[in-house]
This record gives structure tokens, C-alpha cells and sequence, in this order.
């Protein structure tokens, strides 16, 4: 007789094969005729293996991992025809560069791979940068003027004293440039996109047949001479002429308006480094005079002079700091408080009128007092993580700063 419940099924070796054949048939027929069997699911799970991943995440992974291996193969095919271009440029630079003495030639191995990288990740993460921006830019023109207004506010109330340059930069960019700077960077952009297309035709052509492309079997010169004639025959000069103009113009009118702008805060940082250059020399002189050779004395005045004027100027623009928070702090402050009375007044159906009321005064005098205060006690610091996520900024406020500022640096002072 069959066992109603067996733990394992008889197997072949444990009786002969007539026997278990037999068994193995009664034990199917008990299994069917049992009614507390439960059925299968209508739809089966997935299959699991190796390592329990599913095999349709398994394919999406390996999709992934394909298209991730053939953009790494892309840059680095066009690293290496931007090294041979660099190369052969640098054999045909001009000879008072020195780029083709022998010195200058391990130096050249060295940094010209690093710069042909650089340009080739460019070249294919420009694209995607321009499709996202374009759709930002898209985006922010149909946020309602409230918003947009302020939000400029909250930046000029909280960070005006941080950034007081590049507020003015900003200010006169959008007064005396915007246009023709926008249409001219357009310009450039449609130009680059043209000839960046021909470029990747070219670089597919194989005129010989042989499965090679031709750009990657002929020689340096070869390629550079290709290139150029690619550009030349490509590219439109008037936009390229015309756009370089407008670029160079609008940056000579911003750096005029904020030397006119910030002449005070130079004079008053040179004129403070004209009276500590004595006190200053004094503790470096003999510092630069036992750390230098004898043979580079002769610039430990112009050093002290340097470093004099560095320290006027900071302590110059420190103050200026204060001044351009307070000022900025009020105008973002009404700027916010106006805006946001005047959104309300929009969602109430009604139009906002300044001069009936005194509420947006008052809300502007009280975000300015908040703002400014913000930015005193933290001493015009930007605290963590918007110092790592404004570096960008902070790095171009100091270098608008330097330009601005660097032939009154050079002044002779003497530190006798």
C-alpha cells in the first residue's frame, strides 16, 4: 500500500525500476484527487538568477552598460584625433612661442592628452547642456514677472553684500548688452553646431573602403590641414567677426562701468596701502631678505609694495561689502515685498497700487532689516554647502574684482 504523506519519493535505487514506476503512478493519482492543492498564480513570477537579478534587468543593465561603453569609445576616439590636431598645431605655432624647442616638448606630452580630453568631453556634453538650458530657458519664460522679480530681490537682499561686483555686472549686462550679446552668442552656438555635424561626417567618411575611417589612418599635418579647410569652408566669418565684436564691446562697457562704479573703493584701498607700506616693510623686509637669494633682493620692494596694496584693497572692499549689503538689502527687500503684494493682489483679481498703501514699505523695510543682518553677522561668509554650490560665482566676483582693480596695483610705492 502507498503512505498517504511521504517525505521524499522512492527513487529508482531504492527498489526496481517495475516497482517504482508503479508507485510513483498511485502517488499522482492521490495528488489529484486531493482538493487543498493550491493552484498556481495566473502569472508566474520572474525568473531569478545569478545573484536573484531578474533577467529583463539583467538586458536594461546590459543596454545601459553598451550605450555608457560606446560614449566612453567616442570621446576616446576623438581624444586622440584632438592630440594628433594639437600636436600638429603646435609644430606649426609661430616660432617665438618656443612650442618646438626640444625643452618645451616633454611638457607639451604631458598637457596636450590632459587638454585633448578636456575638449573631446566638451564637445559631447556641450549638446546635452544646450538641449537642458534651452529647455530652462523655456521654462522660465512662462514663470508669471512676480516670481522672477522676486526671486532677483531675494539674491540682491541676502547676497548683495557677497557679490556686490557681480550684481553691478549684471545690472549694467542687462541694461546696455542683453540683446546683442544673446544674438551674438546664438550666432556662435548655430555656427558651432554646423560645423560640429560636418565634423562628425568627416569623421565617418572612409573614402578607400578598407573599414578604417580616413581621419584615423593619415597623418598629423595631414588631419590639421583637413580640419582647417573643414572650418574655413563651413563656417559664416561675418557671423563669426561680427559676434567677437559684440562680445569684446559689451565686456569693455561692463568693466568701464564698474571701474567708473568702484573708483572710490580702489582709490581708498590704494591710499590705505600707501600708509601701512612702511609698517608692512618693516616685518617682511627681513623675512624676504633671509627667505630669497641675493640675486632676487632687487624685487623685495616691489613685493612689499604688493602686498601692501593687497591689504588696502581688501580691507577697502570690506568696506564696500557693508555699504553694497545694506544698499542691496533695501532695494531686494522692497523688490520682494512689492512683488509678492502685487501677486496677491492678482490672484484676488485686482491690480496693485503702490501708492495706497504703506504695507509693502513696511514688509520691505523688515525683509531688508533681515537680510542685511543675515549677512553682517555672517561676515559676508556664504555658510555650507552654498560655498561649494556658488563657488562658480565667488571665483568670478574675485576675478571681476582683480580686472577692475589690477593697474592700480602696480602703482610704485616705496617702503624706504
Amino acid at each position: 500500500a502507498v503512505p498517504a504523506e511521504t517525505t521524499a519519493p522512492p527513487t529508482v535505487e531504492d527498489k526496481p525500476i517495475e516497482d517504482a514506476g508503479e508507485e510513483i503512478k498511485l502517488a499522482e493519482e492521490d495528488e489529484d484527487e486531493e482538493d487543498e492543492v493550491p493552484e498556481l498564480p495566473a502569472k508566474a513570477a520572474p525568473v531569478e538568477d545569478n545573484g536573484g537579478q531578474s533577467s529583463a534587468i539583467r538586458r536594461r543593465r546590459g543596454r545601459g552598460d553598451r550605450r555608457r561603453s560606446s560614449v566612453l569609445d567616442e570621446i576616446l576616439e576623438t581624444k586622440k584625433r584632438n592630440e594628433k590636431l594639437m600636436f600638429a598645431l603646435a609644430e606649426k605655432a609661430p616660432s617665438f612661442l618656443q612650442l618646438r624647442n626640444k625643452d618645451v616638448e616633454p611638457y607639451l606630452k604631458m598637457v596636450i592628452p590632459f587638454l585633448a580630453a578636456i575638449a573631446a568631453v566638451i564637445d559631447k556634453v556641450a549638446p546635452v547642456i544646450y538641449k537642458y538650458s534651452a529647455m530652462a530657458y523655456t521654462e522660465y519664460k512662462k514663470l508669471p514677472e512676480e516670481y522672477v522679480w522676486g526671486f532677483f530681490g531675494f539674491l540682491m537682499c541676502f547676497f548683495g553684500g557677497v557679490y556686490p561686483v557681480l550684481f553691478v555686472a549684471t545690472e549694467t549686462f542687462f541694461m546696455c548688452g542683453y540683446d546683442e550679446t544673446r544674438a551674438a552668442l546664438m550666432d556662435l552656438y548655430n555656427t558651432y553646431a554646423a560645423l560640429r555635424k560636418k565634423n562628425e561626417e568627416d569623421d565617418k567618411k572612409d573614402v578607400d573602403g578598407d573599414g578604417i575611417a580616413d581621419v584615423n589612418e593619415i597623418s598629423s599635418d595631414e588631419l590639421f590641414m583637413r580640419k582647417v579647410d573643414l572650418f574655413l569652408v563651413t563656417c559664416d566669418p561675418q557671423k563669426i567677426v561680427r559676434a567677437g565684436g559684440v562680445l569684446y564691446g559689451t565686456m569693455l562697457a561692463i568693466t568701464a562701468v564698474l571701474r567708473v562704479h568702484f573708483a572710490k573703493t580702489i582709490a581708498i584701498g590704494n591710499a590705505i596701502g600707501d600708509v601701512i607700506v612702511k609698517t608692512v616693510g618693516r616685518f617682511a623686509v627681513p623675512v624676504l631678505l633671509a627667505v630669497l637669494p641675493e640675486k632676487y633682493h632687487k624685487w623685495v620692494p616691489v613685493l612689499v609694495s604688493y602686498i601692501s596694496k593687497s591689504i588696502g584693497v581688501s580691507i577697502a572692499w570690506t568696506v564696500q561689502s557693508v555699504v553694497s549689503a545694506f544698499h542691496s538689502a533695501i532695494k531686494g527687500g522692497f523688490i520682494m515685498a512689492r512683488m509678492g503684494m502685487q501677486w496677491h493682489a492678482k490672484q484676488k483679481g485686482r491690480k496693485f497700487d503702490d501708492t495706497e498703501t504703506s504695507m509693502d514699505e513696511i514688509l520691505g523695510f523688515a525683509i531688508a532689516t533681515l537680510g542685511f543682518g543675515i549677512q553682517l553677522k555672517s561676515g559676508f561668509m556664504l555658510p555650507f554647502p552654498l560655498n561649494i554650490l556658488l563657488l562658480p560665482l565667488s571665483i568670478t566676483e574675485w576675478w571681476i574684482r582683480y580686472v577692475i582693480a589690477d593697474s592700480s596695483m602696480f602703482v610704485e610705492t616705496h617702503a624706504d
